[in-house]
């Protein structure tokens, strides 16, 4: 396979290099039908991808390349498993850059859900997307949370639900503006009820809290599996 070969033989991270594994990657079949989705080429695109994501971080300023490869791996998920792929699509768009594609897919997928609960899909992609950031990226991960919320306003043609959570999100995102530890802790207790709709979500705030705000771990489950999740779909970071 190139990409091993590329390990074996510690080849650069050119563009050139680069472009042979993203020719790679578009090579992969597309569904023929809506209902079509491909597993078993999702899973060597996939093998691929992380494999090649992999290698280019053994190179610096290979950022921008490690985000181009999530962006690709995610579009593919998405047009193979659409809505129902929207947990493994999520954990690669929250990695790249395409914040119009991120809100596209969530857009579709409130669509076909639950009208009740898309507050809860918009919250859970802004605080996955916050908590696989670095300490010293906050301000870029600000800006990309800005731009999926403004994006999904977009193709929604209206604005954001008017809900508890909605409000949560958008007060957590101004705590972080300032970076005030205090005022997340305290959302986090006045948003409890809300936050409990969903288990995963104090689990990504406690996260968020301890990347950017310096909280102290709890230890607990959810982080544990947070860790396991992010190792699995980082391509080792």
């Amino acid at each position: 396979m190139l990409v091993e070969a590329y390990v074996r033989d510690n080849a650069s991270c050119s563009r050139d290099n680069m472009q042979r594994v993203l020719y790679i990657i578009d090579a992969f079949p597309r569904p023929q039908t809506d209902t079509d989705g491909n597993n078993d080429a999702v899973e060597q695109c996939t093998k691929v991808t992380l494999a090649a994501i992999k290698w280019a971080k053994r190179h610096n300023n290979a950022t921008t390349t490690v985000q181009k490869l999530h962006e690709k791996l995610a579009a593919y998920m998405w047009e193979c498993h659409g809505w129902r792929g929207l947990g493994q699509v999520s954990q690669h768009y929250i990695r790249g850059k395409d914040m119009t594609g991120f809100a596209a897919a969530l857009a579709q997928s409130v669509g076909e859900g639950n009208p009740e609960e898309e507050d809860l899909f918009v919250v859970r992609a802004v605080l996955q997307l916050l908590a696989v950031g670095k300490g010293n990226g906050l301000d870029e991960k600000l800006e990309d949370a800005h731009e999926l919320l403004q994006s999904y306003e977009s193709m929604m043609r209206r604005g954001l639900p008017d809900t508890p959570l909605m409000h949560f999100i958008n007060f957590l995102i101004k705590a972080l503006e300032h970076r005030s530890l205090k005022l997340a802790e305290m959302l986090q207790t006045t948003y409890s009820v809300s936050l409990a709709r969903e288990t995963q979500l104090s689990g990504l705030l406690q996260r968020i809290k301890q990347v950017y705000l310096g909280a102290q771990s709890s230890g607990g489950m959810q982080e544990m599996m947070f860790s396991m999740l992010q190792m699995l779909t980082s391509g080792g970071s």
